[in-house]
C-alpha cells in the first residue's frame, strides 16, 4: 500500500500521520496503521520513526507481507541490501504470488549492485546483477554493460545492451550506453592494437578510415552504374530489333491476308511481261540481220538483256502493289508500332528499376563486405546510430546529446559537437559538464589568433 493511495498532496502527511496516532492510541495492536504510518514517516524523510512503525507492524502481525516489503524498501534506501533481500524474502513467502514483492528484490540485487560498482567491486557487483536477471529484472543488463566496459570487456558489454534492446525496443537509455560501449571500445587504443594490430589508433583513424571506407564504396558504385548503363543500351537495342522484327512479322501477316490479290497481280503482271518478251524476240527475229548483222551471240545477249529489264520491272510493280496495300492499312500499323512502342518503353522501364534495385542490393551486399575491413568505421557508425536512436525515442535526453556531443568532439567534427552540447547544456542548465565541453568545442571551432 501506497501512502499516495491515501493522499496525494505532502501538506496532508501531518494529518494522517495524526489521525494513525489517535488510531494507534486506542488500538496500540492495529499493525495496518503503523505500516501506513510508517510509510508516511519515510515519505516525509523521517526513517527513524518509519523504521520503528514497520517493526512494530512486524511485531503484532508477523504474517503482514507488506510490512516486510516496506521494511525492506527502507533497508534499501538505506543502502542494507542483505537486510532489504532478507525482508523482501520474508514477503515472498508470505506471499509468493505478489509481482510487486518480486520486483522490490530484483531492484534490491540491483542496487547492490550498483553500490559494488561504485566502490570498484566489480565482480561482486556482476553477481548482484546477474541475481536481478534470474528474477527478469530487465535494467540489469543495462549494468552489466557499464560493468564490462569497466573491465574493457565491450564484447560482453555489447551483448547485454543487444538483449536489453531486444526486451524493450524502445528504450532509449540502451540505446545510449551500447553506443557508449561503441564509443569506449574505438577509445581504447590498447583494446584496438590488439584486436586490429600494432598500427591502429582507434578513434584517431575514424575520418581517414571513413573516407578510404567512401571512397571503395563510390568506385564499386561507379563501377556497377556503368555496367548498368551497358546493359540499359544493349536491352534497349534489343528492344528496337525486336520491335522491329515484329512490326515486319504484323505487315508480313496483313500481306499474307491479301495473298490473293497478291497472285492475281503477279500473275497479271507474269503473263504481260511473258507476252511482252515474245513481242521483242518476234520483233528482233524479224530485223536480226538490221539489228545483229547476223550476230547470233550479241542476238542472245539483247533478248536475255530485255528479259531482265522486263522482270526487273514486274518485281518492281509487284513490290509497288504490296506497298500500296500496306498503304491502305497505315493506321493499323501505326496502331500496331505505337502499341510496341509503349510495350517497349514499359520493358525499359521494367529493366532500369530492376537493374537498379539489383545495384542498391549488390551495395548493400558489398558494404557489409567492405565493413569487415573498415571495423573502425562499422563501429562509429553503430555509435552514432544509437546515439541517434536513443534522441529519437527520447527528444530531451540530455545525457544522450552529451555523448553524442562527445563522439563527434573525438573525431573532430566541432561544429555538430558544439550544438549538441548547447542542447545538452539547455536540458539540464546548472550541468558543469555540457558547458564545460561547450566551450572546448567552440574553441577548436574558433581557435584564437597567435601573435
Amino acid at each position: 500500500m501506497d501512502y499516495r493511495e491515501i493522499y496525494s498532496d505532502p501538506s496532508d502527511y501531518n494529518a494522517f500521520i495524526a489521525e494513525c496516532t489517535d488510531a494507534i492510541a486506542l488500538d496500540p495492536f492495529d499493525s495496518v496503521r503503523h505500516l501506513c504510518r510508517g510509510r508516511i514517516y519515510a515519505a516525509q524523510g523521517r526513517y527513524d520513526s518509519a523504521k520503528t512503525d514497520y517493526d512494530t507492524a512486524i511485531g503484532i502481525d508477523p504474517n503482514n507481507a507488506a510490512a516486510y516489503k516496506s521494511r525492506g524498501d527502507w533497508h534499501l534506501t538505506q543502502g542494507q541490501y542483505d537486510k532489504a533481500i532478507a525482508d523482501y524474502n520474508q514477503a515472498i513467502e508470505l506471499d509468493p504470488h505478489n509481482a510487486v514483492f518480486r520486483d522490490a528484490k530484483a531492484r534490491s540485487y540491483y542496487e547492490q549492485g550498483y553500490a559494488d560498482y561504485i566502490l570498484d567491486n566489480y565482480d561482486k557487483a556482476i553477481g548482484s546483477y546477474k541475481k536481478a536477471l534470474v528474477m527478469d529484472y530487465a535494467p540489469a543488463h543495462l549494468g552489466l554493460g557499464v560493468i564490462y566496459i569497466a573491465k574493457r570487456n565491450y564484447i560482453k558489454a555489447l551483448e547485454h545492451y543487444d538483449q536489453a534492446i531486444k526486451n524493450n525496443p524502445v528504450n532509449a537509455a540502451a540505446y545510449r550506453y551500447r553506443g557508449n560501449a561503441y564509443f569506449a571500445l574505438v577509445s581504447d587504443d590498447d583494446y584496438i592494437r590488439s584486436v586490429f594490430g600494432a598500427g591502429s589508433r582507434g578513434i584517431k583513424d575514424y575520418q581517414e578510415k571513413l573516407k578510404e571506407y567512401q571512397e571503395k564504396i563510390a568506385r564499386y558504385k561507379e563501377e556497377l552504374v556503368r555496367k548498368d548503363a551497358q546493359a540499359v543500351e544493349e536491352y534497349a537495342l534489343q528492344n528496337q530489333q525486336k520491335k522491329e522484327q515484329t512490326t515486319e512479322e504484323y505487315k508480313r501477316r496483313l500481306l499474307e491476308s491479301h495473298k490473293p490479290d497478291v497472285e492475281n497481280y503477279t500473275a497479271q503482271m507474269q503473263g504481260e511481261a511473258k507476252q511482252n518478251i515474245a513481242d521483242y524476240t518476234n520483233q528482233a527475229m524479224e530485223h536480226f540481220k538490221e539489228r545483229y548483222a547476223g550476230n547470233v551471240e550479241k542476238y542472245k545477249q539483247d533478248i536475255n538483256d530485255y528479259e531482265r529489264e522486263v522482270q526487273k520491272q514486274v518485281s518492281q510493280k509487284i513490290e509497288a502493289y504490296r506497298d500500296k496495300i500496306l498503304e491502305n492499312h497505315t493506321q493499323d500499323i501505326e496502331d500496331k508500332e505505337q502499341e510496341l512502342q509503349e510495350r517497349y518503353v514499359q520493358d525499359q522501364e521494367i529493366h532500369e528499376k530492376h537493374l537498379q534495385k539489383q545495384r542498391e542490393q549488390d551495395i548493400g551486399v558489398y558494404e557489409k563486405e567492405v565493413f569487415k575491413e573498415f571495423r573502425i568505421v562499422e563501429f562509429c557508425k553503430h555509435a552514432l546510430d544509437d546515439y541517434d536512436q536513443a534522441i529519437a525515442f527520447n527528444v530531451k535526453y540530455g545525457a544522450a546529446y552529451y555523448d553524442r556531443g562527445r563522439f563527434y568532439y573525438a573525431i573532430a567534427a566541432y561544429d555538430k559537437a558544439a550544438a549538441d552540447f548547447g542542447k545538452a547544456l539547455e536540458l539540464n542548465p546548472n550541468d558543469p559538464y555540457p558547458r564545460h565541453k561547450l566551450k572546448q568545442a567552440q574553441d577548436k571551432q574558433n581557435p584564437p589568433l597567435t601573435a
